[in-house]
């Protein structure tokens, strides 16, 4: 899981490098929410399954994590919505 908390920083640190045209700096901004977020939620399963010291509020907490959720659904939207105007872009199908 470390490296998965690792790799979200590099997509992020990618995603800086990226010059978006006005028209989409709202895609860079929302998927670096996205990406902080799932950054985050691992991080924190991450702490929750691996805490050494006893506190009772961390077993409700862990039953609430039950995956990335609505963000993760939101992240594959705009996946497809780049992976097609890259597409049309480049002109193959």
């Amino acid at each position: 899981c470390g490296e998965l908390v690792t790799a979200y920083q590099r997509l992020r640190d990618e995603l800086r490098r990226i010059d978006f045209a006005a028209e989409h700096r709202w895609l860079g901004e929302e998927v670096a929410r996205l990406l902080r977020y799932h950054q985050w939620l691992v991080r924190t399963a991450l702490q929750l399954a691996f805490a050494v010291t006893d506190n009772p509020r961390r077993e409700p907490m862990r039953r609430r994590l039950t995956g990335l959720g609505a963000p993760a659904a939101r992240l594959a939207v705009l996946h497809r919505w780049v992976a097609e105007r890259v597409t049309d872009v480049d002109g193959s199908s």
